[in-house]
């Protein structure tokens, strides 16, 4: 039985309230594990598999991939110049 959301769950959620979306990479610190980071796609999964968050991926020149941006469920995309910057 679950036990609730989880720590990067709650901040993925109150960071939706503030913004209407973001960059996931963002609530994480400067360089962040590799454990970090799994837990981070795993809370995102989590939330989207269950209809709390949608998710996309913003191509660019980055060599190394998208970024994934989380945006409230039942809306679209919105285009990379209004996606929030958060600090971490």
């Amino acid at each position: 039985m679950s036990r609730g959301p989880g720590r990067l769950q709650r901040e993925i959620l109150a960071a939706l309230e503030k913004h209407p979306a973001f960059f996931a990479r963002d609530l994480l610190g400067i360089a962040p594990t590799r454990a970090q980071q799994a837990a981070l796609h795993r809370a995102i999964i989590t939330l989207h598999d269950n209809g709390k968050i949608a998710i996309a991926r913003w191509w660019g020149r980055n060599p190394a991939g998208g970024r994934i941006v989380i945006f409230r469920q039942g809306t679209l995309a919105p285009p990379p110049s209004e996606i929030a910057r958060i600090a971490s």
